[in-house]
This record gives C-alpha cells, structure tokens and sequence, in this order.
C-alpha cells in the first residue's frame, strides 16, 4: 500500500514520521504533533521517551501522582510548499538568511533549514524542513498591547509557564520588554530598509515573550516584500500579510514605546489611510472563510 503524503495527513503520528525516507527508524525520539501546525508547515515536538512515559503515567512527588508534561527537546518543522527544483528552494532559504542577519540571534529562535527529497513511490520532490530550537513562552499579542495592564498579565503569564523563573518587580519587567521591543522594532526596520523584506509579525503567537523578558519570532516562513503601491499584495495562501505586518510594527511601537514607529515615516502613511484599512480588513476575513482560521 503506497504512504499517503505527509504533507496533506491531517494529523501527523510518530509512525508516520519514522516512516518518511529521510528520517531514521531508530531516531531517539518521540515524535508528537505540535498544536501550532498551520497552513505553511507541519510541526512535530521532538520529546524524550522518558519524559513521554512520565507524562503518561505519572511520577509521585511526596506522595502524590503527579503528570509533568513531556517539554520538547527541539522542534521538527515540515513545510506544506512543494518546490519545483532546487533553485526555487534556494529562493525561500535567501530569505530567511536575510532574516537570520538582521534578526539572529536574538530576536529569533534558532533554526537549522535543510531540504530533503521525498519520495513516495510518485515524483520526488523537493520538500524543505528544519531543526528548530524550542521556546517556552507566552504569546506577543500587538492587536493586545494598548490594554492597561497588558505587560503585567503577560508576567504573571509567564510565571505561570515557566514553572520557577525567578520573579522580576513589574516595573523591571515593563522595562526590559520596552526595551526589547524597541530593538526588534530597530531591527527589522533596518530590515525592510536594507533589503525590502519583512517577516510574518501578525500571526498568532508569531511572536512569543519568553523568561527576561525577551521577544522571539517563531514563524520564520513566511517573509514578504515590502511593496510601495496601491494593490494590496497577498501571500501564497491569500493573507494580506505585509499591511497586516506594517500594522502589527506600528501597534507595537504605539502600545509599547508609547510612539509611531511607521505611521509618520515618509512612503508608510499609505499603509494607515482608512480606505486600505477596510480594503485589506476585507481581504482577511476572506482569507478565514476560506481557511477557517480564527
């Protein structure tokens, strides 16, 4: 019976991870899906086979059964996008090398990109995949942070996560992320400066705070052009990705440093005129109905 193609499984299982040509039967982990898997990539947590069996049956800490969650070692991330050739891969990995220079490392969660070919019994293809670091934390949200007390709820949710960081005073906490978030804001504003291109800022939990605090991009796939005209442009599956983007940058600065940080920088004003508002607020709700992402 020929596998069915990893990329259009629904849910993905061990099994069908250790079945793949390009992954060892005998790798010393347990694959797991990754509640975050989406419309570009399959994810997979890479655990330890005895953290899983904790997990699933228990450990007694004082006399009590306890069930730790299994944390991954690293994350495996598949992408959906079938390439035709080698050099339209290498397109896509320019980009993120881009990204890596003006973000890595420390606004970035490390990532080792490789491409595999996949086989099946049909066509090979060319499928990339990466190695990627995994990061405990909680998620940036900038449509959230205007909200009085945003900064303090993200501490206290970030305490609840990490389970023993030690507690930092809230004003030392507010301050670290403004800073934070003016070095990224800096950072990927020299970014779509330098080289015309800026990653994926608007999608849930692309952002994530972790213990300092610092701010990770975690979605490293989905980098855009910036492009000065009237169209709205789309990505591949059809999101308005960069005005959503140039919108998430300023409501950052606005929400966190308490300024503009594009709004008012000449060839940007255009992205904020009412009228493109309503036109790309009327692309992504297209966008989810044909998706059925929230």
């Amino acid at each position: 019976m020929e596998q069915a193609d990893i990329l259009d499984l629904k849910r993905i299982e061990h099994a069908d991870l250790v079945a793949l040509n390009f992954i060892r039967t005998d790798a010393p982990y347990v694959f797991r899906a990754h509640f975050r898997s989406g419309l570009r990539s399959r994810i997979m947590e890479m655990l330890v086979p005895g953290d899983v069996t904790r997990e699933r049956d228990g450990v007694v800490i004082d006399g009590i059964r306890r069930f730790p969650r299994a944390r991954p070692v690293k994350m495996l991330r598949i992408f959906r996008r079938r390439f035709a050739s080698l050099a339209e891969a290498l397109l896509e990995t320019r980009r993120f090398k881009i990204l890596e220079r003006h973000l890595g490392p420390d606004f970035i969660a490390r990532s080792c990109e490789f491409y595999v070919d996949y086989g099946r019994g049909r066509p090979r293809a060319v499928v990339l995949c990466g190695i990627q670091d995994f990061v405990a934390g909680v998620g940036l949200n900038p449509w959230q942070v205007h909200r009085p007390g945003y900064a303090a709820d993200l501490q206290r949710r970030l305490e609840a996560e990490s389970r023993g960081c030690e507690p930092m005073a809230p004003a030392d906490f507010s301050r670290c992320l403004r800073q934070q978030a003016e070095r990224l804001i800096h950072r990927v504003q020299a970014m779509m400066g330098h080289d015309g291109l800026i990653p994926d800022l608007a999608g849930m939990r692309n952002l994530l705070v972790t213990d300092g605090p610092r701010i990770l991009l975690v979605d490293i796939n989905n980098i855009h052009p910036v492009v000065f005209d009237g169209d709205i442009p789309l990505d591949d599956k059809g999101y308005p990705v960069l005005d959503r983007s140039i919108d998430a940058l300023e409501r950052l600065g606005r929400g966190i440093l308490n300024r503009s940080v594009l709004s008012t920088r000449s060839g940007y004003a255009a992205f904020f005129k009412p009228d493109r508002r309503l036109r790309v607020a009327a692309l992504e709700d297209r966008f989810r109905t044909m998706t059925g992402v929230d």
